[in-house]
């Protein structure tokens, strides 16, 4: 008996670690990143982004608290493991991509924007 409480226990556990948004590949819906530039005077805000559901980010000037502050810019994106496909919106209309990270060395989930060839165009996304 002992031994099938142990499998089952096993099978709960494991079964909670696949479905982990960490181990899922893409960014968690409902969170929302504080972005920033690199530039010679250091770092620079630039807006907000959400992940407002598997398919749906928004782009906004600011964030005031866990809400997006200002009008805020709609568009679609794909998630293929860590990468992310901007398909609408305005990170699609400059051929942008996005490279995932779930965690950082702060703990947080970072999206590194990129562009059409994958280079860093020097926008870097935090977990709020």
């Amino acid at each position: 008996m002992k031994r099938y409480m142990l499998i089952a226990s096993l099978t709960v556990v494991l079964a909670g670690l696949a479905s982990s948004p960490a181990l899922a590949g893409g960014p968690q819906v409902g969170k929302i990143f504080d972005c920033y530039t690199y530039g010679s005077s250091g770092l620079t805000y630039v807006q907000a982004l959400e992940i407002k559901s598997t398919s749906v980010y928004l782009l906004a000037p600011f964030r005031k608290g866990n809400h997006l502050s200002g009008r805020a810019a709609k568009g679609r994106y794909r998630s293929h493991g860590h990468k992310i496909s901007f398909l609408s919106g305005p990170y699609a209309q400059q051929h942008d991509s996005g490279q995932f990270r779930p965690q950082t060395a702060n703990n947080r989930a970072t999206i590194d924007i990129l562009d059409a060839k994958g280079n860093s165009i020097g926008i870097s996304c935090y977990q709020h």
